[in-house]
């Protein structure tokens, strides 16, 4: 949770990591907790994989606070793919529309195969983008 509520990057323990790949597209979401509609502790990243429908670049991602709380495409300055964690950061624009919220961590505990999953889909979500992977 934040410092203070609002403020800054939003970091959360994620108990839930999942990818979902169909035929409109690749979204990546982490939560807290999924089945609570009260919590600001998830969000969606999203992209299309319809070329024609895609925007190229960050104003392809999409980027959601559950269930709608906040969205934007693009928006997103920085995004960087740990082994424990992921955390992304937003441009003045989208923190004021985000209510403040600077970034996102979510920071988790996923086996080999699971990591190996969001990091693929990562890699598709952000492609064209600053998206960094720490080694």
């Amino acid at each position: 949770m934040l410092a203070a509520p609002g403020r800054g990057i939003r970091v959360f323990k994620a108990g839930e990591v999942g990818v979902d790949r169909n035929g409109f597209g690749v979204t990546v979401g982490l939560a807290r907790d999924s089945s609570s509609e009260e919590s600001e502790d998830a969000f969606i990243l999203q992209r299309s994989s319809v070329d024609e429908i895609d925007t190229p670049g960050i104003a392809g991602v999409y980027l959601e606070v559950p269930i709608q709380r906040y969205v934007a495409y693009g928006g997103i300055t920085n995004a960087k793919l740990c082994r424990d964690s992921l955390e992304i950061r937003l441009n003045d624009e989208t923190t004021t529309r985000f209510g403040g919220t600077s970034g996102f961590r979510g920071e988790f505990t996923i086996d080999e195969a699971a990591f190996d999953e969001l990091r693929d889909a990562l890699r598709f979500v952000f492609r064209g983008c600053d998206f960094k992977e720490a080694t």
